[in-house]
């Protein structure tokens, strides 16, 4: 058995592969030069037990634990630290308890066993690459708390068939759905104004998507490399549907052959015909 401390009241233990997190308060961050206390044997560790009276995970607490099968997150902790569950590789069971408010930029990237994940409503925010190819997530549950879907957080989720945006988000962050290539559709509320620079880009098995009329900005190359899009497929608002008349797969107007000439909503419009095109390709 092997113990020690790691945050100014909190003691870690390490006993037949479980390592136990006890006390109270913040847990210590950890950064290059200055590794966790368990690094040695963290590649043996396969399950960690974090105590009712700890209130935050640090940063890169348990990073690259590639043996790490299960992580319950009492519902004392109210942040996840950066990178704090990047790369556990066989993580296949997450509980994040109910008072976890913040969720670190790359907190759980490349954790490629996870299939789903349930984020509490104590959440406002989807940070920085948060799940960042997690290849094997197939549904995440996404609380009313959230407001914003920042960037990338789920780039490289190609298992992903499906995810519903809660009406309480107003933003869609840029590259939020890049790579999701396994993602068929997805109706976007109307609370949402901003879709972000290559939001859904690269999603190839996306057929359908509807816009509201409270989106007042699309980003560049928001659907950019969307293979199975089809035009006749994409569900406008009827006071935007004139804004959005075809998809530009080509370098010109497919109405009148007429020259392109670009639009700040992120699209282009004809300057022979006034024909406006969503930028896809």
């Amino acid at each position: 058995m092997q113990s020690g401390s790691c945050g100014e009241n909190l003691r870690w233990k390490l006993d037949d592969e479980v390592l136990t997190i006890s006390g109270t308060g913040e847990m210590e961050n950890y950064f290059y030069k200055h590794n966790p206390p368990w690094r040695a044997c963290m590649r043996s560790i396969q399950r960690v037990v974090i105590g009712k009276n700890v209130a935050t995970i640090g940063t890169q607490a348990f990073q690259c634990c590639s043996k790490l099968t299960r992580v319950t997150i009492p519902d004392s902790v109210t942040l996840i630290g950066e990178s704090a569950f990047n790369t556990c590789k066989n993580l296949r069971r997450l509980d994040i308890g109910k008072g976890v408010e913040t969720i670190g930029e790359f907190a759980f990237s490349d954790c490629t066993s996870l299939t789903s994940i349930k984020i509490p409503d104590s959440v406002t925010e989807i940070g920085e690459c948060t799940f960042r190819g997690c290849t094997s997530l197939t549904s995440i549950e996404i609380p009313g708390s959230v407001t914003e879907i920042g960037e990338c957080p789920f780039v490289g989720c190609t298992s992903l068939t499906s995810i519903e945006i809660p009406s309480s988000v107003t933003k869609i962050g840029e590259r939020a759905f890049v790579g999701c290539t396994s993602l068929t559709s997805i109706e976007i509320p109307s609370s949402v104004t901003k879709i972000g620079k290559s939001a859904f880009s690269g999603c190839t098995s996306l057929t359908s998507i509807e816009i509201p009329d409270s989106v007042t900005e699309i980003g560049e190359r928001a659907f950019s490399d969307c293979t199975s899009l089809d035009p006749a497929k994409i569900r406008i608002s009827p006071r935007k549907q004139q804004v959005f008349t075809g998809l530009l797969k080509k370098g010109y107007c497919e109405k009148c052959a007429g020259p392109l000439e670009k639009r700040q909503v992120g699209g282009y419009v004809c300057s022979r015909c006034g024909a406006i095109y969503l930028m896809l390709y």
